[in-house]
């Protein structure tokens, strides 16, 4: 599947919509849809492209796209196999169509929408008309769309088809006629040229004028405004013809209605055209239509304002039925029905009327003649109730008749499809399904395809195969029902979901069920007999199955235990199975008694019905319940017994040899059965507690011992206490009846870790193991006085029960009562001892809660609640947070301030306990706060100033109704809390509660302000040692006290190794507050390396970026601005911020530390300099110039006279050698055609409007500098008034008007530069004067002087953004007159700052005065990123490069105005190219000489790959000298290259480096915007380039003599010439190598033989004689 497609380019406009680029496309097309998986689902889409028509071959089952400008032919599972461009070709509705473009002058580039699309199937062709053209039609063939059939050269208004405006629908068939296939169209109106196209029209396919309605039927109508018809669809079957349309009614109605018409199929003149309103039971206009078996089916528009809609079904008998009465009415009695009144007429104001003819005239002409009346409508509407009401518009209707049923299809326009089921009066939507985007409608082209298993749904992005019915979506029989699909049922015997023709038994009874019939309901198995069985042995199973299929005689079922399988026995709806024996039994998992396993009754391997059986294991289940393993036995699902004296529980009828047997409760008639008469264990008979180091004697009650009578046993008590299991022997004392009771041996209990209670398990066997149930979970609890009772209150306070006290003797302690010597005991308790209190502060207003912490708190609350006092005053105790004799927690009553003294407890007959601690009552005092506002998101820290703020332990602060969470801790000084969020700006109270005390800051409320904006972030690049300086601009930044720059980061062990811990936030008192940390880890394993932002003003921030290792992977960068958050993209308009490497800076010197004085320039070269660090430049160098103090260095992209490292000494020679060579063959051959190139995309560029800050133009051929807005200019022309001392014209004694062609847009320093070029056309632009030195001056009237400028007062400012002034803002007329008059002020310094290129390479981000108010500048659009203007200065080659790889593929709407471009100046290209490769022209004798030379060495070294040598000779001539000449014209020619020129010329240079490449040129969704502009002319380049290099290869060869005697006339030309010893220093650059060089030379045959050593001897001296002289 190849979604989405992306067309690899757009054509140029043409005049016809056909286009030379098919093949091409649908290789790269092919190329970009691979092959469909075939599990993978169905759909088709191309980007950019909007889809209009359907079409289905009905033999071929190729699919056909209609599309705006395209064509598409896809295979039946939506492969794409071609595809045929039809636009945009140049049109207007308001002209018919045209060769010349002078007869339209209103045409434009009209994007050519899809209006009708047939199949031709007899002729196989394809009929396909568009909306341009007047709607003129194709023929293209069915095999391969891109071939093109038949297309009219120059059509008449008889070929007139489709509607020339994409909302008018037009719709169509194809139709059989004797010998020929017609052609029906009928189409809304639209336009003032289709007037004269009637409604509806018979066309021929074939013969001299294909799609011409001449001599053929037409629907004529008086006046098409009267009627307006709208077309829904069009549909045939063996006699006729239908058109289902809307329509206002008769002339005298202006309301619309549904209406169908009919015509038969061989009438060609339509006579037989008749037509009858349909309606809807109380529903709207009909919206969609499809002419099903026997049936036609309308969507209505329902409910109010049509949105939901309603389906109702017209049987085809009675549409003909009351059509044929309106054909007899209107042909036998005038129209006029039994009753008298109209009931048929002759409609669409013609004069035509129904007549009297013989009665059997409908009969003799049953598709009328020339004399019957024509066209008929009858007035009598065809009714029907709506089948269904639906919640959504329907746009498309299909349907579908399979095994006797009626399916529908309804596309709405939300992109649904519904599937609905036509059952009588019963329909209803049974599915419902997403199939294009949301809110994108279904096409009405929805299609069955040829097979009827997919239907074809069409959107306005997409097409998409859809299965028509899901059966084999649905695994099992429940869901295959539960879909309620109609085409959908159960094949049992095949045990899959299928439409019924798949079932081959489906015709039998009980074989294919389908959800519709009644009872219908999937096989099952209804009962299991037995439902379980002891997997010790073999049975056998009974199955009922009901309505069970019935085999032939030859087939059989079986059962399938799991994997064991046993034939079945069938006898009506029973089967009987045997079970698997045991060795075939998987065993039972762990913990478990049974084994489940799936029963399947199969037929073959279709598993018919399955249900779960399961296979149990008496001699398992009392192992599973260890406490009660009788209970357990006879209490399970299955039939188990347990046998009491063999302590076994078994399956069958009893137990085994006679012994006595507990039957399980499944058994009935039978008294010894259930849990209630095992041997059990009833419960302790001897206390619950037992005391630690006490000796007791357990007993318990026992149940239904009768069991064990004459089996004499011993019986032991067991507990199981921590880390060891007791016994303790036991005996059995029998009482009434079946009980008894068991006593346990005497014993002391000593746990070997001392806890308060300790619950101990106890339970009971008899003889060798054998367990007496627990009739309940049974144990005794060991306690322990000493445990949790650490003083005397406490041990008063315990449970009476344990009858634990006091005991003085030796070590006080709490004892057992019997452990403790009787004068020992202590009654009363000690004095209470405190031992901290907290808070030792509180407010005067009292309400504090104060904590008592000590021992002898008293026993209960009753002690305390009237027993403590504070600083003498009442202290009330709460009862909720008392604690036995450990804790009192009491509120404080009012006392003065100052007020001072201990806490005392005074309990009932003890002396009171009192503190060493004194509680003191002071009054907090709130003075100040810092800072007094900040954002209304929060988080601002805000210290609360004031006196004795340590009052109290619960203290709390609040701004407005907000809490301020405190950060600790509250010093005596000082609180400090972080603001929480506020719904809006406003100001706020702080106050702050210390306990039932509060105090407020009401004369300095805290003021929440908007939350600060940021609107600009820039840079956005830094190398990983931060401290890149980076400017933010926003509003309101000032309310932010910390504003942070923080990265998160994916880090390695090493990394994580510089990082610390989330710093602890808390304080001392006076402590100063640490420094913030670089990187701190976060949860999750993230690295968090944050700076400090300062603050510049309100509007600006200034923040370093954070340092960062260098094996850390970037996640987020973000501005933290206490609450809010701002992502660095978001600040930046979408820019992300990166990180490079550092950089790596080489030696100052190799030989030792450099020497250099103050005021001297030092460039200090980088190893790896290509690193992005100053927006955009590649460092090459720094160049610092030193000064006492600091070293102020700015980056140099191309340092002079230093050498590039990356280039060898021979080839600098050679490239200075070829500069000079071809400097005549430049002069007199290419430099004319390579200037008139440069003048034309400089005229080019000058007549649309170029945005002065960003750069950007409206007329280039770089789509990195395309304005693309639209907006208004209009052309103006000034006069230049010149004179003496104006600077043109020098030397007239009178001034003259000069005029100048300049735009309304132009801003006034573009102006000067227009004007400027205009006045001074024939002066080198080094001689004339500075833009920046002149003034425009506007002179209007007699005195009326003005001066123009960038800026000034009048320029419009608003929200931080300045525009810069231009002629329209001054309301400059056209013909006004100028001057340009020399620069008094200053005032250009702005303008100035715009158009010059800063020597240092660093961009600036806005102007100087921007940076400190904070005011952008703009022109035509506001730059969202870093100012384009900036960017005047030249970027490097590579740079652009880089920029053009991450381009996107541009909009085809800006392609095109790329394609106007490239058209205008493909002759300056064309003349340029053909200079450069000597088309028709002697080659220099140079460069003959330099490719023999080539030649020569590939032969002498066996290299025969004719592309290596074809490199050799692009990379030495083409590429080092001729494109670097188109890329820098201004290295030849005196004249001022601007920015868009050279953006151009840079295109071009890229495509003449693309012509000399040996690659096959291909082009693709990814290939640069260049590639696409010059796609066809490419291929044609190569070719030049190659005849060029042939044709130099096939010439005489230049001997060494010609070289030598040209170089010579070429030396002697420059000999007087100034500087030439200057000039020839600057070529040489050997003088380090000087001695290998002449070694080397000397040493060579070859060189020997030319003297070549000698040579270089001769000018080494002159150039070093030169270098001493100076």
């Amino acid at each position: 599947m190849c979604f989405p497609l992306m067309l690899p380019f757009s054509t140029a406009p043409v005049m016809a919509p056909w286009s030379p680029f098919g093949p091409h496309l649908l290789l790269v097309l092919l190329l970009l849809c691979p092959p469909l998986p075939p599990t993978q689902a169905h759909r088709f889409s191309a980007l950019n492209t909007t889809f209009n028509h359907l079409a289905l071959a009905p033999d071929r089952g190729t699919v056909y796209v209609g599309a705006v400008n395209r064509l598409f032919q896809l295979s039946p599972e939506l492969q794409l196999e071609a595809v045929a461009i039809t636009g945009p070709i140049f049109d207007s509705p308001d002209c018919v169509p045209f060769r010349d473009p002078a007869e339209c002058p209103q045409a434009q580039l009209t994007d050519n929408a899809n209006q009708l699309l047939l199949v031709s199937s007899r002729a196989q062709e394809l009929v396909a008309c568009g909306q341009v053209r007047q709607g003129v039609c194709e023929k293209r063939r069915l095999e391969d769309v891109s071939q093109l059939l038949y297309q009219a050269e120059d059509p008449g208004d008889g070929q007139f088809v489709a509607a020339n405006a994409p909302g008018v629908a037009t719709v169509g068939l194809v139709v059989p006629a004797p010998g020929r296939d017609l052609l029906l169209v009928a189409r809304g109106l639209a336009g003032k040229l289709s007037g004269g196209v009637p409604p509806l029209t018979v066309r021929q396919l074939a013969g001299p004028q294909p799609f011409s309605s001449e001599g053929l039927g037409r629907l004529v109508v008086g006046d098409l405004s009267d009627y307006n018809n709208s077309y829904v669809a069009a549909f045939a079957n063996a006699r006729s013809a239908y058109f289902v349309f809307r329509r206002r009614g008769a002339r005298a109605q202006a309301d619309y209605r549904s209406y169908v018409a009919r015509v038969c199929l061989g009438d060609a003149n339509l006579y037989s055209y008749v037509e009858v309103p349909l309606h809807c039971h109380g529903q709207g206009l009909i919206q969609a239509a499809f002419l099903a078996p026997g049936t036609l089916l309308g969507a209505f528009a329902a409910g109010p304002k049509g949105t939901q809609a309603a389906l109702c079904a017209f049987p085809l008998a009675e549409l003909d039925g009351s059509m044929e009465q309106a054909r007899r009415l209107c042909y036998t009695a005038g129209g006029r029905g039994p009753s008298g009144t109209e009931e048929a007429t002759v409609e669409y104001g013609v004069t035509s009327r129904c007549v009297t003819l013989p009665p059997d005239s409908p009969e003799s002409y049953p598709c009328g003649d020339e004399h019957t009346p024509s066209p008929i409508a009858g007035r009598q509407p065809l009714e029907a109730r709506p089948l269904l009401q639906l919640g959504q518009p329907i746009s498309a209707i299909a349907a579908l008749q399979a095994d006797g049923h009626m399916v529908a299809f309804l596309g709405d326009t939300q992109g649904q499809l519904h599937k609905v089921f036509l059952n009588g009066s019963q329909s209803q939507v049974y599915h419902s399904q997403q199939v294009g985007p949301p809110g994108s409608a279904i096409s009405p082209d929805l299609l069955v395809d040829n097979s009827s298993s997919h239907l074809y749904v069409l959107t306005a992005q997409q097409v998409d195969r859809v299965p028509v019915a899901a059966c084999p979506q649905l695994p099992d029989c429940t869901s295959c029902l539960q879909a309620r699909d109609p085409l959908c049922g159960w094949c049992i015997l095949q045990g899959r979901c299928t439409r019924k023709g798949e079932c081959a038994r489906a015709a039998q009874p009980n074989q294919w069920l389908w959800s519709y019939e009644e009872d219908s309901r999937c096989l099952h198995v209804q009962s299991l007999l037995p439902a379980h069985h002891p997997r010790q042995e073999q049975g056998q199973v009974t199955l009922s199955v009901p309505r069970l299929p019935t085999l032939a005689m030859d087939e059989y079922f079986h059962c399938a235990f799991g994997d064991y399988d046993s034939l079945a026995q069938v006898e009506g709806p029973h089967v009987a199975c045997v079970t698997p024996p045991q060795d075939q039994l998987p065993l039972n998992p762990p913990g478990t008694d049974h084994i489940t396993l799936s029963l399947a009754l199969m037929f073959e391997d279709v598993a018919i019905a399955v249900t779960n059986f399961s296979f149990y294991d008496c001699s398992a289940v009392h192992a599973l319940e260890v406490a009660a393993p009788c209970r357990a036995c006879v209490s399970s699902l299955w039939r188990c017994h347990w046998c009491p004296q063999s302590s076994r529980c078994v399956y069958g009828e009893h137990c085994p040899e006679g012994e006595r047997t507990i039957y399980s409760t499944q058994e009935v008639d039978v008294q010894m059965r259930g849990p209630g008469v095992c041997p059990q264990v009833e419960g302790l008979a001897s206390p619950l507690l037992v005391p630690v180091g006490w000796e007791s004697r357990l007993a318990l009650r026992v149940r239904n011992l009768q069991h064990f009578r004459g089996l004499p046993a011993s019986y032991h008590c067991w507990l199981e206490l921590p880390g060891e299991l007791r016994r303790l022997p036991a005996s059995l004392e029998e009482t009434t009846g079946d009980a008894g009771l068991v006593y346990c041996q005497a014993q002391q209990f000593h746990p070997p870790m001392a806890q308060r209670e300790l619950p101990v398990p106890i339970y009971v066997t008899r003889g060798e193991g054998q367990r007496l149930d627990n009739a309940q979970p049974l144990h005794v609890t060991l306690y322990d006085c000493a445990v949790g009772h650490p003083d005397c209150s406490h041990c008063q306070a315990a449970n009476g029960s344990l009858g634990c006290l006091w005991c003085s003797h030796g070590q006080p302690a709490c004892l057992y009562g019997p452990l403790c010597p009787p004068g020992a005991v202590e009654l009363l308790c000690p004095t209470p001892t405190i031992d901290m209190i907290e808070p030792l502060t509180g407010p005067p207003e009292g309400g504090l809660a104060l904590t008592i912490l000590g021992s002898n708190l008293g026993r209960d609350f009753a002690d305390v609640q009237d027993a403590v006092s504070v600083a003498g005053q009442p202290c009330n105790p709460d009862p909720a947070l008392y604690r036995t004799s450990a804790r009192i927690v009491c509120v404080t009553s009012p006392a003065p301030k100052g007020t001072t003294g201990p806490i005392q407890v005074a309990i009932k007959s003890r002396p009171p306990g009192i503190s060493t601690q004194h509680f003191t009552y002071q009054d907090p005092i709130l003075l100040s706060l810092s800072p007094q506002r900040g954002p209304q998101a929060g988080g601002t820290q805000l210290t609360i100033h004031g006196q004795h703020l340590q009052t109290g332990g619960n203290i709390s602060a609040f701004v407005g109704s907000q809490s301020c969470p405190i950060q600790e801790p509250v010093c005596p000084e000082a609180i400090v809390c972080h603001t929480m969020p506020q719904a809006g700006p406003g100001e706020a109270v702080v106050r702050v509660v210390f306990g039932q005390a509060q105090r407020t800051l009401g004369a300095s409320p805290f003021r929440y302000t908007a939350n600060p904006q940021l609107t600009a972030a820039e840079p956005s690049v830094s190398f990983r040692g931060g401290g890149r300086l980076i400017r933010v601009r926003g509003q309101d930044l000032d309310v932010v006290r910390r504003p942070l720059l923080s990265v998160w980061l994916e880090s390695a062990a090493e990394a994580q190794a510089m990082a610390t811990q989330p710093q602890d936030l808390r304080r001392g008192c006076g402590a100063p507050a640490e420094p913030p940390q670089a990187c701190v880890q976060l949860e999750g394993g993230l690295l968090q390396c944050s700076t400090v932002c300062s603050i510049n003003s309100s509007s600006l921030l200034l923040c370093r970026s954070p340092a960062v290792p260098d094996d850390a992977r970037l996640q987020r960068v973000f501005f933290s601005l206490h609450n809010v958050r701002v992502d660095f993209a978001n600040a930046s308009g979408g820019q992300d911020f990166l990180y490079q490497p550092n950089p790596r800076l080489a030696p100052l010197s190799r030989k030792g530390p450099a020497r250099l004085k103050p005021g001297n320039v030092l460039d200090v070269e980088g190893r790896r300099p290509t690193q992005r660090v100053t927006g955009g430049k590649a460092l090459r160098c720094l160049r610092c110039r030193l000064s006492p103090g600091t070293w102020p260095c700015s980056t140099v992209s191309n340092p002079r006279p230093a050498p590039r490292r990356t280039e060898t000494m021979v080839e600098k020679l050679l490239t200075n050698w070829l500069s000079i060579c071809l400097y005549s063959f430049l002069r007199e051959v290419a430099g004319e055609p390579l200037y008139m190139l440069l003048r034309a995309i400089q005229y080019q560029v000058d007549k649309g409007p170029v945005d002065a800050v960003t750069g950007k133009a409206k007329r280039t051929l770089n789509d990195s500098r395309l304005l693309r807005e639209d907006m208004d200019f209009r052309p103006l022309t000034l006069m230049v008034l010149v004179g003496p001392g104006a600077g043109g014209a020098s030397g007239s004694s009178s001034a003259q008007h000069v005029p100048a062609r300049v735009l309304d847009t132009d801003t006034i320093t573009q102006v000067k530069e227009k004007v400027l070029e205009q006045v001074y056309k024939g002066t080198p632009f080094s001689q004339r004067p500075s833009v920046h030195t002149l003034d425009l001056e506007w002179r209007s009237g007699l005195a009326g002087h003005l001066t123009l400028s960038d800026e000034d007062l009048t320029s419009v400012t608003q929200n931080h953004w300045k525009r810069l002034n231009t002629l329209q803002h001054y309301k400059v007329p056209d013909g006004a007159t100028v001057r340009l008059i020399p620069q008094l002020h200053n005032g250009g310094a702005v303008s100035q700052s715009l158009a010059q290129s800063c020597s240092s390479g660093e961009n600036t981000p806005m102007l100087e005065d921007g940076e400190e108010g904070g005011v952008r500048l703009w022109h035509l659009v506001k730059g969202t990123e870093e100012p384009d203007g900036n960017k005047v200065r030249r970027s490097s080659l590579r740079e652009r490069e880089r920029e053009r790889a991450r381009a996107k593929a541009i909009p085809e709407i800006y392609l095109t105005r790329l394609l106007s471009m490239k058209g205008t100046l493909q002759k300056f290209v064309d003349d340029t190219f053909q200079a450069i490769l000597s088309v028709n022209r002697p080659v220099p004798i140079a460069v003959k000489y330099l490719f023999d030379f080539l030649d020569e060495l590939a032969e002498k070294h066996g290299i025969e790959d004719p592309e290596t040598l074809h490199i050799w000779k692009t990379n030495s001539l083409l590429l080092r000298f001729w494109v670097n000449t188109l890329k820098n014209p201004q290295l030849i020619f005196d004249v001022r290259v601007s920015d868009n020129v050279d953006a151009i010329l840079a295109v071009i240079a890229q495509t003449f480096i693309d012509s000399c490449t040996v690659s096959e040129h291909k082009v693709g969704r990814d290939s640069p915007v260049n590639k696409l502009l010059y796609a066809r002319e490419i291929p044609r380049y190569k070719q030049m380039v190659e005849r060029y290099y042939s044709d130099i290869r096939q010439s005489s060869p230049a001997s060494y003599q010609e070289m030598n005697s040209a170089l010579a006339e070429l030396s002697g030309n420059y000999t007087s010439a100034p500087h030439c010893l200057e000039a020839l220093q600057n070529l040489y650059h050997i003088h380090r190598y000087y001695e290998q060089i002449i070694n080397a030379l000397e040493g060579d045959p070859v060189g020997q033989k030319m003297q070549l050593a000698c040579r270089l001897q001769q000018i080494a001296a002159l150039v070093e004689n030169k270098v001493t002289d100076l």
